[in-house]
């Protein structure tokens, strides 16, 4: 919403320009960036131009897995978990990387 109209993002099955999946687990915000975690993965709306950014490395490394978790640090990285996996996210340059291996990052439910 700008003050005027929503936007709304949807998944369009093999068009790369739609978000990934419909069902949003996380939001996170970095700068110009609004990352959405799905149920099928991460995708990344350039809050500028309200286009979807394609992301074949970060698809790479976590593929369609669920994005339980995202979180913005102070120096534009972003934490990104998924049920089994975690991983840090330069904002910028979009370069990933596995951490915390074997470590749960997810919520217990009761």
């Amino acid at each position: 919403f700008d003050g005027y109209r929503f936007n709304v993002f949807k998944n369009i099955p093999n068009d790369s320009s739609s978000i990934i999946g419909d069902k949003i687990y996380s939001l996170a915000v970095s700068t110009d960036k609004l990352w959405v975690g799905t149920i099928t993965g991460l995708s990344i709306i350039n809050t500028v131009t309200l286009d979807v950014i394609p992301t074949p490395n970060i698809f790479n490394h976590i593929g369609e897995n669920g994005i339980l978790q995202l979180f913005c640090d102070g120096s534009n990285m972003v934490w990104a978990s998924t049920e089994n996996e975690n991983f840090i996210i330069d904002s910028n340059s979009l370069e990933v990387e596995q951490i915390l291996k074997g470590y749960s990052c997810r919520r217990q439910r009761l």
